[in-house]
């Protein structure tokens, strides 16, 4: 889902100005302690939906799941169904766009009725344009639906390529806007009164006219940044607050307005009331509660008080001189360092525990976190309410209250997978069984393969510790928690990890390994990654797939990615969301327009062979906005500092970065070695114009080779000194030709299958290896031929040593090429 995630990170200075608009009596505002109470649990119910965004449940127990690119599935006695209920024509799944919405019509039992709301591709030639959204109602036959039984309830008007947004048509167009790649909302619910209520956002998100556009959520007359409520036949209610005497004006539809980007919501079993999940700009993620005429005052507020930029237009210093915004969030929270509110639904169920009957449940996509809210009868909030209820292992996109009352939800990691789970909130005293989950890297290639195991990702609900279990499909296993592991034969090898509680439940996950078949190569050939872009630039990128058995890898097996990446301009710390996804040879991208904010693009193209491994390539695409020459990302990967650094003394390295380096920001550094012109030296000797070539803080005056870095000068080389720290000297043995070093300390265990990576300066092969209950143990580096016919001998230079899962020892002393 990566709506309501292209969000904005806030500026740690703009914060804390932020925090004085916010009136004191706004207790709520104030994230809760964590508060997991014992016996809930997150579990699987059905895994492997592609691209799922929205779910409603049947009378019957069956569950509908909208996917972003045009299918509905089914989810029968807890199976997928193979065959769709249907697949909606015409979808545009660019950005955040796509299928949005499904709700099922109070009386589907007897009429079969279900609510789509999706963006229309009006020009396929151009998906990532303006578009327009649509409302539509679909007859459902058992699984199926019914073939031509499409309706359509708003969105009459769907533009064209000549004609593709709202804005070419008149005010009053039954025209959703969809102009931007985001923000087109999506909450689709209905209310007990048999009302189809419809939340859509300003659709103005990165676009140059953006202020123009985000008014619309102002303007009555608009269907942008609503919440509509009309009849299931797309007609205004008589009770409407704004109603004209006219069921099919655009402001007789409308009930509430000023929204920015309403993604999800759910309906309060008790009042009858929406609960919003808004999506915020900068500063605060919301909760709102609708109601008949509420403004919410989207664009010039956000949380409880006045946009701190946008206050400044023209529109806004009108607003409010004219008017107040009629609602308040009934609950927000700060949305630094990223955050991305998924509005969620009411539990309706005894089988919860009484603090959590009748409560809100809603999510944070960016945090992967569940929290709770809990009312009155009379809508209030209750006094401590707000609590951070579940850390979950993957994000949620909808949430929806099952037949038996209980709390389920859709997770879908969009940024590392193209599919979801449904998920069940479920209270139990039993325990629970673990979840297994893992990975493997490379997946495939020529034997002998040494392949890297992972498990990480894998958990016990109770949070109790766990075991680790694999079977390599060789006739070896291992019980480590990461193994790695050589594949001696070509063959396809089915790795079984078992992960097992401490009250003896197993779970378990297979991982295929293709050996005998090399890994495609995929390459970027557009854009450069060393240049610097601006927004709105128009950056074309291309590529290409080589496998070394299919030859050219096809347009169809190449798969484009773009992520954006927003990042705290202080810490470095940064949450991402994909932003694009295409297939083919390459495609153009515009550059968004963020502002001031601390952002980069990561450009991914992957591609797969006829055996189904892959390979992908990575550009960053990048700002440089404090002219320093080095690309913002270059700044933030590299040292975790904010690439809008000032850069007091002019010497191209940013202020933040150069006291990151204990160099001083207000004196120059003329060599650019990263040492200030005032103590540029040769140990002792002032140089300012002295290069260091080898980067070991030594200028070449006084450094005896200034190609090999030896900051020490102990005379072995920096990068020769494993497991030390070159700037400290190494332990020498003048008796020796080999300078030996202490790996992990005598008496020290070496765990089993370890990994010993060689520098790129060390030369020779493994001399010699004691398996446990052997001595000595030890492990040489020689640059003689290897000697004895032990298998483990053996390594080529720069390579890596794998040890045996049957040794275990001791590593007393290595040598490596430093006489």
């Amino acid at each position: 889902m990566e709506n309501t995630i292209l969000r904005r990170l806030v500026l740690l200075v703009a914060f804390g100005a932020m925090l004085t608009f916010v009136p004191e009596t706004h207790d709520q505002v104030n994230r809760a302690a964590a508060h997991t109470p014992d016996g809930f649990i997150s579990e699987i119910v059905v895994g492997s939906i592609l691209r799922p965004m929205d779910l409603a449940f049947a009378p019957d127990g069956r569950v509908f799941i909208a996917t972003l690119t045009g299918d509905v599935r089914i989810i029968k006695d807890e199976v997928l169904l193979p065959t769709p209920f249907t697949t909606v024509q015409q979808v545009n799944s660019t950005g955040e766009r796509g299928l949005l919405g499904i709700a099922l019509d109070p009386g589907f039992d007897s009429n079969g009725y279900v609510y789509l709301f999706f963006t229309y591709e009006n020009n396929a030639s151009d998906t990532s344009g303006p578009k327009t959204g649509r409302l539509i109602r679909i007859t459902a036959d058992g699984d199926v639906a019914v073939p031509d039984s499409e309706s359509v309830i708003l969105g009459s008007e769907v533009g064209s390529a000549s004609q593709p947004s709202c804005e070419d048509f008149p005010a009053g167009t039954d025209c959703i806007p969809a102009d931007s790649l985001s923000h087109t909302g999506g909450a689709l619910r209905f209310a007990p009164d048999g009302k189809l209520l419809l939340a859509t956002g300003d659709a103005a998100w990165n676009l140059q006219n953006a202020d123009e556009l985000r008014e619309r959520s102002q303007d009555l007359d608009s269907l942008a940044g609503k919440l509509l409520r009309i009849n299931p036949d797309g007609t205004a209610p008589l009770d409407n607050p704004f109603y004209t005497g006219d069921p099919s004006a655009i402001r007789s539809k409308v009930w509430s307005y000023g929204l920015r980007q309403p993604f999800r919501m759910g309906i309060d079993p008790v009042t009858g009331l929406p609960f919003i999940g808004e999506v915020g700009s900068r500063y605060w993620e919301e909760i709102n509660v609708g109601g008949a005429g509420l403004n919410f005052g989207w664009p010039c507020y956000e949380g409880f008080a006045q946009h701190p930029t946008q206050f400044t237009l023209l529109y806004c210093q009108f607003f409010y001189a004219t008017q107040e915004i009629t609602a308040e969030p009934i609950y927000a929270y700060n949305r630094s360092p990223g955050a991305a509110v998924i509005g969620g639904t009411f539990s309706q169920t005894t089988s919860y525990p009484d603090e959590f009957q009748n409560a809100y449940f809603f999510g944070d996509w960016i945090r992967q976190t569940i929290y709770t809210l809990k009312t009155d009868e009379n809508g209030n909030l209750l006094p401590e309410s707000g609590h951070e209820f579940l850390t979950i292992p993957s994000p949620p996109v909808a949430f929806a209250t099952g037949a038996d009352g209980e709390v389920y939800y859709l997770a879908w990691p969009r940024q590392t997978s193209s599919f979801g789970e449904l998920r069940h909130i479920a209270f139990t005293d039993t325990d629970q069984s673990p979840v297994a989950q893992a990975a493997v890297s490379p997946n495939g290639g020529l034997a002998p393969l040494m392949v890297q195991f992972n498990s990480e990702g894998s958990y016990d609900p109770e949070g109790g510790a766990l075991t680790f279990s694999w079977d390599f499909d060789d006739g070896t296993d291992s019980d480590a928690e990461h193994p790695a592991h050589t594949f001696d034969q070509n063959g396809v090898y089915d790795v079984v990890l078992t992960v097992t509680d401490e009250a003896t439940l197993i779970d378990n996950v297979v991982l295929t390994v293709v050996v005998g078949n090399e890994l495609p190569e995929a390459t970027i050939s557009t854009p450069s990654p060393q240049a610097a872009y601006q927004a709105w630039d128009i950056i074309a990128f291309s590529g290409y797939g080589v496998d070394p058995e299919d030859g050219v890898i096809g347009e169809a097996a190449m798969q484009w990615t773009i992520i954006l990446h927003h990042c705290e301009p202080v810490s470095g710390n940064c949450h991402s969301h994909s932003f694009i996804e295409t297939a083919g040879p390459g495609g153009s991208l515009v550059f968004p327009d963020q502002g001031a904010e601390v952002y980069y693009l990561e450009l991914r193209l992957t591609v797969v062979d006829s055996a189904g491994l892959s390979d992908t390539d990575v550009v960053f695409i990048s700002r440089d906005s404090d002219g320093d020459g080095l690309l913002d990302y270059e700044e933030i990967l590299t040292f975790g500092t904010n690439p809008n650094e000032a850069d007091t003394d002019g010497d191209g390295i940013g202020d933040a970065v150069e006291l990151l380096i204990g160099s001083d920001p207000t004196l120059a550094d003329s060599d650019g070695d990263g040492i200030d012109d005032d103590v540029d030296n040769c140990r002792l000797d002032s140089n300012a114009a002295q290069k260091d070539h080898d980067s070991d803080q030594l200028g070449a005056a006084c450094d005896p080779d200034d190609s090999v870095p030896d900051f020490d000068g102990d005379g072995c080389i920096d990068g020769a000194e494993l497991g030390l720290d070159p700037r400290k000297g190494g332990f020498r043995d003048p008796t020796n030709p080999w300078d030996f070093y202490d790996v992990l300390g005598p008496g020290a265990a070496l765990p089993v299958d370890q990994i010993i990576d060689l520098p790129n300066d060390i030369l020779g092969v493994i001399q010699h290896f004691s398996p446990s209950g052997a001595a000595p143990y030890d492990v040489q580096f020689d640059r003689g031929p290897r000697i004895g016919p032990n298998p483990w001998n053996m390594s080529a230079p720069d390579g890596v040593i794998d040890l045996p899962n049957d040794l275990l020892g001791v590593i007393l002393q290595f040598s490596h090429d430093c006489r």
